[in-house]
């Protein structure tokens, strides 16, 4: 069975099941390729990006043509789970630079998200872009500050991670 027909039988809870997909496709020569085209398919994004998720969590890379596709398929991401896998994912890709404007306005978007992980792991990719374009920093170190005052405990939970990995 292909990658996406498995996806598409996977219960979308049962991380074991996920991970030996995960285990059974990563050796395949187009596993990168085949994940990328899962994840354009909104049924199937919530375990395309786990995938990916695992994928990058294991030092393995992608080229950075698949990095640009993944970027580009942003705004079709509109289940919370598959948004809260790529923001974990931007600390493995490293941000095209003709897509940082992109970027920055579906980081902003996170950061009004009602799920307060989407908006802590948001706080997160604002970092991660500031780090690689220094015209963020500003805005990042302001949207910090305010966070640590405003934001519920868990989202400033990652706020003080990110302070301490910035220092």
């Amino acid at each position: 069975m292909g990658l996406k027909e498995e996806i598409r039988n996977w219960d979308g809870k049962t991380a074991g099941d996920i991970l030996a997909i995960y285990h059974e496709h990563v050796c395949h020569r187009d596993f990168s390729h085949d994940l990328i085209a899962a994840l354009s398919e909104p049924p199937l994004q919530n375990g395309a990006s786990w995938l990916l998720k695992e994928y990058l969590s294991n030092k393995n890379q992608l080229e950075a043509t698949t990095i640009a596709r993944v970027y580009h398929l942003l705004p079709l991401f509109d289940h919370w789970e598959s948004k809260l896998h790529i923001l974990q994912c931007m600390k493995f890709m490293p941000i095209p630079i003709d897509l940082k404007n992109e970027l920055h306005q579906f980081l902003r978007l996170c950061l009004k998200d009602q799920n307060k992980l989407i908006r802590a792991w948001g706080y997160n990719g604002i970092n991660v872009i500031a780090t690689h374009f220094p015209e963020f920093e500003s805005e990042r170190d302001e949207l910090l500050e305010k966070a640590r005052e405003n934001e519920a405990a868990s989202v400033k939970a990652r706020i003080r991670n990110i302070l301490k990995e910035k220092n």
